[in-house]
């Protein structure tokens, strides 16, 4: 309480990290409720140290804020795949902050999830030719071979590889 009513009160105090980082792991650490607010509220704070304690503490969402206000977009994704398991809202992510390795990320997890004809869209998105041998297995396995020739024609822009010149004849 003494520690909240320095940090939040004090404009002279406000601004430093470390306080602000012992704020919101002492939340963390003793009273979840408070932890959003603070996540909200302060903008000077060890957020990649913050968000892994978060998640060790299974306060998800706590995390996954920490990481979209620190544009850590990778991390953010991760955490709506791995730990919340919500396509859907990695998709409206990505679709958001429009980073390459933030689509790929995703066409990974929609692949995993044999969700071939959105991995194809997410992969052509990201323009990422490296996972073209997966995606092939992908799409052949559930028969899209008409998501795959756009994918294709894109890697083959990228790369020659004789799978890939196969794969269109």
């Amino acid at each position: 309480e003494l520690l909240d009513q320095l940090v939040l009160h004090h404009p002279e105090v406000m601004s430093n990290s470390n306080l602000q980082t012992l704020l919101i792991l002492t939340a963390i650490k003793s009273d979840h409720t408070r932890v959003m607010d603070y996540v909200h509220r302060l903008d000077n704070f060890d957020s990649a140290k913050l968000a892994e304690k978060a998640l060790e503490q299974g306060l998800k969402e706590e995390a996954l804020q920490m990481y979209i206000k620190f544009d850590k977009y990778e991390d953010a994704m991760n955490v709506m795949i791995v730990q919340l398991q919500d396509l859907t809202r990695a998709e409206i992510y990505a679709k958001t902050v429009a980073q390459p390795i933030v689509w790929s990320r995703l066409g990974k997890a929609e692949l995993d999830a044999n969700r071939v004809p959105e991995a194809i869209h997410a992969y052509l998105e990201a323009d990422d030719a490296s996972a073209f041998i997966i995606v092939i297995e992908g799409a052949e396995r559930d028969s899209k071979y008409e998501e795959l020739v756009e994918y294709l024609l894109m890697v083959r822009k990228k790369m020659k590889e004789p799978q890939i010149d196969g794969e269109l004849i």
